[in-house]
């Protein structure tokens, strides 16, 4: 969550905090009565992993404002790393994307400075 609010203040340029807002995300999602399922929230991985997408944008604001992207980073690896056969598009985006490679999904699928984020996130 801090690294969604550092990426929106780089988006809007604000000075906001956003302290509050924060901890009402991390208790909604700390509830016992959402039963929202991988396979459900992470479908369609080839659109949410996309360029100026649900996880490429704000990771774009945080490298290019060099800040910290460790849990960006954690989940890129276990996106490079795992089989989520039960996620409904996954397998197609990992034959058509992952597969090639970090240094090609930067480059081709994000069309980005390679050099930054190999340094960020590995090659």
């Amino acid at each position: 969550v801090a690294s969604l609010s550092d990426a929106y203040k780089l988006l809007s340029k604000s000075d906001e905090d956003l302290t509050s807002f924060s901890e009402l995300i991390i208790k909604r999602f700390s509830l016992s009565e959402i039963k929202d399922q991988v396979s459900r929230i992470a479908r369609n991985p080839e659109i949410k992993f996309a360029k100026g997408e649900r996880f490429e944008y704000p990771l774009q604001l945080l490298v290019e404002g060099d800040k910290n992207i460790d849990t960006f980073k954690q989940v890129f690896d276990i996106l490079f790393e795992s089989n989520f056969h039960q996620v409904d598009g996954f397998m197609n985006f990992k034959d058509s994307i992952l597969n090639k490679g970090k240094t090609k999904l930067y480059s081709e699928y994000w069309d980005v400075v390679t050099d930054t984020y190999i340094e960020k996130l590995g090659a």
